[in-house]
């Protein structure tokens, strides 16, 4: 931090007096033990903000469980020149090109509040961290206690956009917006506390570890104790669906919304019409209004009716490569279905598809962009068949027999999940099942995660969905339902009674 930005407070003298009388910090904080496997390695770089964990050997212990943790934090450290106040620290560049390899597959960088953002060239030390074989970068934004701090997170969020999905991949850690009002700072309200520097280790924890197993090597030891909370409702919830940024809960015939990320509501209550019912097609809220067909939950609450989609009288929808699908008794249908079930596909702008099913019943449909999934009812004495259909077609690529009593739950990233004597299932595009975990009531994928409820139904694990090792546990402390659903930034699970729900934060 340049001298006019420096804390006046006795106690933020006395922090940099002793910070600049030579914190080692590399040194003085080796990462963890090794026991059976190696701990993978991740660095940090910071300036006398990311520092304050020099003075909170607990902040070190929360970030690092499990990790091969590299502190590179130095007073008045700058992104790629020397930096300031006579100790001139070299810069996050020359430290990167130095270590190479040694930075390990996760840098995250906490560096700004030094250089001036005409010369924070993100761009240069993306480029370093690259051919050091940095796989991931977490790139914290800055307090915005002065304009150019605002000018250079508008520059760390616009690398971001721009590096996409080359390598490294770079995701943002929004520590400005995560601490405002919080009671972590020196009277300058940049530099960090004890606690501070705890609720920085916090903060950051979950986008380490999910950058760590993104790369394939996530921390050794026991699953992350992920934080829960509970929203309480003023009635027994009925249905649950959820859009990106809002949850919609029915409770009995009032239809109300709550913000995704706060659980504050944002809307409601409103009254449903008899009959009316909440589903959720795996990204958007819908109210089935019987013959009228699916209203848009937020158009509905708004009283709009806007976003009409004629589907009425079948399943409950699901979307699938950009169709919403369902299926249906051809009952008044067209005559080419002259046989007992059928899918039927809309698009918003109204345009239908048929596709005949034959007389089999369908007990569950799932789908994402890649497939849609049908689990049909087994003949007598024989198996279930689980059917893969091309997601803008319906039309049939895959059959696999599965044992009686399996459910189909969920699907994501080209796979379909399924439960059957609480054993959780993995089927990929291949069709072929994978057992991932067991004691398992109910579980719901989303993105490359998937959720699940134990048999106990208080746990809430998050799994991998390739190996099927639990990456994070959180525990309620009410018994949960079946009902899970995920929104951009939570994972929400109605209780057992109906009168409550908890919600875990994602991976950021």
């Amino acid at each position: 931090m340049t001298p006019r930005h420096r804390p006046r407070t006795a106690a933020g003298a006395a922090l940099r007096l002793l910070l600049i009388a030579g914190f080692a910090l590399a040194a003085l904080w080796p990462g963890p033990s090794r026991a059976s496997a190696a701990p993978p390695r991740v660095t940090v770089f910071g300036d006398s903000v990311q520092a304050s964990f020099g003075f909170a050997p607990e902040a070190v212990r929360r970030l690092g469980r499990g990790i091969d943790l590299r502190m590179q934090a130095s007073v008045c450290r700058k992104l790629t020149s020397p930096g300031c106040l006579g100790g001139s620290p070299p810069s996050v560049l020359a430290t990167a090109r130095a270590l190479g390899s040694g930075l390990g597959p996760v840098v995250v960088v906490h560096v700004g509040y030094n250089d001036s953002g005409g010369a924070y060239d993100i761009p240069t030390v993306l480029t370093a961290f690259r051919q050091a074989g940095v796989r991931e970068v977490i790139w914290v934004t800055l307090r915005e206690r002065y304009s150019q701090y605002r000018t250079t997170n508008t520059l760390i969020r616009a690398a971001a956009r721009r590096q996409g999905r080359r390598v490294p991949h770079v995701s943002v850690a929004d520590w400005n917006a995560h601490s405002v009002g919080r009671p972590w700072f020196s009277s300058d309200g940049i530099h960090l506390s004890a606690t501070g520097a705890v609720g920085l280790a916090d903060f950051l924890r979950p986008a380490v570890v999910s950058a760590l197993e993104r790369t394939g090597n996530p921390p050794v030891g026991p699953p992350t104790r992920l934080a829960l909370q509970r929203v309480a409702l003023s009635g027994p919830a009925t249905s649950l669906a959820a859009d990106p940024r809002a949850v919609w809960v029915a409770l009995g015939p009032r239809l109300i919304g709550l913000d995704a990320a706060s659980g504050r509501r944002i809307a409601g209550p409103r009254r449903l019409p008899d009959g009316a019912t909440l589903v959720h097609d795996g990204g958007r809220a819908w109210v089935a209004t019987g013959a009228e067909g699916l209203r848009p939950a937020r158009a509905f609450a708004s009283g709009s009716s806007a976003g009409v989609v004629s589907l009425a009288g079948g399943r409950a929808p699901v979307r699938a490569g950009g169709w919403l699908w369902s299926t249906v008794p051809c009952g008044s249908q067209p005559e080419t279905c002259t046989q007992e079930v059928m899918l039927v596909g809309v698009t918003r702008t109204g345009r239908r598809q048929f596709v005949p099913l034959g007389e089999a019943g369908v007990t569950g449909i799932v789908g994402d962009s890649r497939a849609l999934w049908l689990l049909r009812k087994p003949a007598a004495g024989g198996q279930s068949a689980l059917e893969r259909r091309d997601p803008a077609t319906g039309t049939l690529l895959r059959t696999t027999r599965l044992p009686r009593r399996s459910r189909i739950v969920s699907a994501s990233a080209g796979a379909v999940w399924i439960i059957r004597d609480r054993v959780l299932t993995r089927a990929g595009i291949d069709g072929r099942p994978r057992r991932a975990l067991r004691g398992v009531v109910t579980a719901r994928a989303v993105g490359d995660e998937v959720w699940a409820v134990r048999a106990n139904r208080r746990d809430i694990v998050r799994l991998d969905p390739d190996d099927g090792r639990v990456r994070g546990l959180a525990v309620s402390p009410r018994r949960l339902s079946d009902t899970v659903l995920a929104t951009r930034t939570h994972i929400w699970i109605v209780e057992r009674g109906r009168r409550g729900m908890v919600v875990v934060p994602r991976p950021t």
